[in-house]
């Protein structure tokens, strides 16, 4: 019976061990997760001005085409 209850703990050890292990593979791929959510959201905002500024130069243009005509 003792070794029986040895070769539980030894498993009991290894199934620990290996959840701390999942637990922190998880956490970095959260981690990457909010950093690359952080990084969209900042160049989804950089497009947005660039499609703004685009949008007033291309007026600009059509403003100064049309009144040389």
């Amino acid at each position: 019976m003792h070794q029986v209850d040895l070769m539980v703990d030894a498993r009991k050890q290894e199934w620990a061990k290996e959840r701390r292990s999942l637990l922190a593979k998880l956490d970095i791929r959260e981690q990457e997760a909010v950093i690359q959510k952080a990084t969209l959201s900042q160049k989804n905002s950089e497009v947005c001005l660039l499609v703004f500024c685009s949008s007033n130069i291309s007026a600009f243009f059509y403003i100064i085409f049309h009144s040389f005509q």
